[in-house]
């Protein structure tokens, strides 16, 4: 008989006007719970005691992480770590502050949360756990956290031990996926793909008030997939001092949901490790200062190299200063993909004689980069509001612009629309990082961004 048979067994025996119902009741429970939350075992225990009806349960029971539902108790886990949490301080009502580590958990079946309260989350040897290592948990329990989904739950007499491999559990490797096969939401992926634009650091309020930050970024697959990052709760301490455009990138412990547009992203938290190639060396850049904005809480120049790629230059040091139009040769101190940090660690050199061409003529224009295009506007459509897939409604505004090559409509959205009201017919402008991408016709349109700037010429 097995320990589901017993149980329900003890069960119908307290309370037999159940015999023809309990079934149900079991499939109702798990569908009200949820999908993926519970097993019959663990409904049957949550009807127990909605029936006041005790049931006692084998001890030291040995799980996989499938099995697991809430209420278990002296159960015993054998899984790999995924990723381990810093411990994180929490102040209750009457004044006393708890501590929290959170390692997340995996088998060949699932993934499971595992909290370590106050002393346990200093365990001996647990800041040394790194993704891929095996380990054995025994008397643990289970509970559920706010979103009912059993959770591991480490007790005073629980003991979490690193064993030997264990080898039915994929290894890290063996269940990372390529960006270009993420295709719906799903959480506690492992995530590989290579880093394809600017990573940007983000400072905000939560809803508690507290000043946090986070990382956004954007990491491409091995067919030209390219999906949003924003990785909550980390900032530069947490990257490499090198990732240029194209660096290899892990990211362990992550899940992906649809934005407010439609469009699927991935998002991360203080559990998610980072894993990036390093180069540990700046070399010398030699940059054409294009202009200054002012993004959020930083100060950014715009600049552009040889090859005429846009450069954003993030300054750190108030002591150091550069001026639209100068060719400055830059030692940076971090590369994050096409944004320089500047700080007090940087070489900065003002360099004479030297010529960069920033201007790319609309014909030798390519899709998928960002360009400095001058050219004379020759048509502004009327503004317009487009509904976008998901229902939302945008205000969208383009214009047509000319150089000696050809022609190329320029559009913005939603606040970048206010760039193009500011043109009229005639104006001789430059517009500095805009983007490339193909029109629905095939032929190449200009897209503005948050970084954009055009200038009148004339």
């Amino acid at each position: 008989m097995s320990e589901f048979e017993e149980l329900l067994n003890k069960l119908l025996v307290q309370r037999p006007e159940l015999q023809h119902d309990i079934h149900k009741m079991i499939a109702e429970k798990k569908k009200v719970v949820g999908a993926g939350y519970l097993t019959d075992q663990g409904a049957l225990f949550l009807i127990a005691a909605d029936l006041g009806v005790k049931l006692s349960e084998p001890l030291k029971i040995e799980m996989n992480l499938k099995e697991l539902y809430i209420g278990a108790r002296e159960i015993t886990l054998e899984a790999k770590v995924m990723s381990v949490s810093p411990i994180k301080q929490f102040s209750r009502k009457d004044g006393d502050n708890l501590l929290l580590r959170t390692i997340i958990i995996y088998d060949e079946h699932s993934t499971v949360s595992v909290k370590l309260w106050n002393e346990k989350s200093d365990l001996h040897g647990i800041k040394n756990l790194k993704p891929g290592d095996s380990i054995k948990i025994t008397r643990a329990y289970v509970r559920s956290d706010i979103n009912g989904e059993p959770v591991v739950n480490i007790g005073q007499n629980t003991e979490l031990t690193t064993i030997e491999n264990i080898s039915i559990i994929p290894t890290i490797d063996s269940i990372s996926i390529d960006v270009n096969d993420v295709n719906d939401a799903k959480k506690n992926l492992v995530i590989t793909g290579v880093i394809s634009d600017t990573i940007q650091l983000i400072r905000f309020t939560n809803p508690k008030g507290q000043q946090s930050k986070a990382l956004r970024l954007s990491i491409k697959g091995k067919y030209g997939k390219t999906m949003k990052v924003i990785l909550w709760g980390k900032d530069e301490s947490n990257l490499p001092k090198i990732v240029p455009i194209g660096t290899k990138t892990r990211l362990i412990g992550v899940k992906t949901k649809t934005n407010k547009y439609g469009n699927m992203e991935i998002h991360g938290n203080e559990y998610t490790v980072i894993e990036m190639n390093d180069t540990n060396q700046c070399d010398p850049m030699v940059l054409k200062i294009l202009t200054f904005i002012e993004n959020g809480f930083d100060h950014i120049a715009l600049g552009t190299n040889s090859k005429k790629d846009i450069i954003k230059i993030k300054n750190d040091d108030n002591k150091i200063d550069y001026k639209i139009d100068e060719i400055i040769e830059f030692i940076p101190s971090k590369i994050y993909g096409n944004t320089i940090i500047i700080d007090k660690n940087s070489s900065v050199k003002l360099i004479h004689e030297h010529i960069i061409e920033s201007r790319t003529k609309i014909a030798d224009i390519k899709s998928g980069k960002e360009y400095c295009v001058e050219a004379i506007v020759l048509k502004i459509s009327d503004k317009s509001t487009v509904r976008t897939k998901i229902g939302e409604m945008v205000e969208m505004f383009s214009m047509l612009v000319e150089d000696d090559s050809g022609n190329v409509w320029i559009k913005g959205w939603r606040d970048q629309t206010k760039l193009i009201e500011r043109c009229l017919i005639g104006d001789i402008i430059s517009i500095i990082n805009v983007d490339a991408k193909d029109s629905i016709d095939g032929r190449e349109e200009l897209l503005l961004n948050r970084f954009s700037v055009i200038i009148k010429k004339n």
